[in-house]
């Protein structure tokens, strides 16, 4: 039997355009008083309405700042399309950074309680000094020196199952067992299981409760 087709890694691209909507849209806007008339793509007004609402302004304002930013009547339109284009780039870097493997690794870190990050491949990414304490202290005869790389950690769920039910669902996090081995040696436990807010790949964050 042959094996699925694996997805390209322009599959993602494809679908989004084909979800473009290139249809230029005449629009009248007020800015200092003055009715102005702007011929956008309608994704161009749809993210102009977005950018308006998160600063609590008018498209007018947004237009006006730009006028004001020295842009003249005969390339406003284009102005407005490289506004739109640097206003969602500057909100991207700034959600890159929150979403960092730094940023994740900060959270585990500055939990007081046993506390580990596992990627969607079950690899474990991250851990804090909690997380070795109890290690040590249900395997008292283990080294725990590189854990990482001796671990090994099983949760009681799919992986795909337990992201799916994180970002889909209402729940802030899922309850679930687990268990940990080192050579010979497995302990079982209960954690807390939150989705990590990372950028790179998908992960979670086990909170060590039992």
């Amino acid at each position: 039997m042959n094996d699925p087709a694996r997805p390209s890694a322009t599959d993602g691209l494809g679908s989004l355009a084909e979800a473009l909507n290139t249809e230029p849209f005449f629009r009248a806007v007020s800015a200092d008083g003055k009715r102005k008339g702007l011929r956008l793509e309608r994704d161009y007004w749809s993210l102009l309405d977005m950018i308006a609402r998160e600063e609590n302004v008018s498209i007018g304002d947004i237009v006006s700042a730009i006028e004001t930013g020295g842009q003249n009547a005969s390339n406003l339109t284009s102005a407005v399309r490289v506004f739109v284009a640097h206003w969602l780039d500057e909100r991207l870097s700034g959600l890159r950074g929150r979403m960092s493997p730094s940023a994740v690794n900060g959270l585990v870190n500055a939990c007081p309680s046993p506390a580990f990050a596992l990627s969607a491949a079950r690899q474990l990414r991250f851990h804090n000094p909690a997380f070795l304490r109890y290690i040590r202290m249900t395997m008292p005869s283990e080294e725990v020196e590189h854990v990482e790389r001796r671990l090994r950690l099983q949760i009681d769920m799919n992986m795909d199952e337990l992201l799916r039910e994180l970002r889909e669902t209402d729940r802030a996090f899922v309850a679930l067992g687990f268990a940990i081995g080192i050579n010979e040696r497995r302990v079982r436990g209960r954690l807390n299981a939150v989705l990590a807010p990372s950028w790179t790949e998908d992960m979670i964050i086990g909170y060590v409760i039992t």
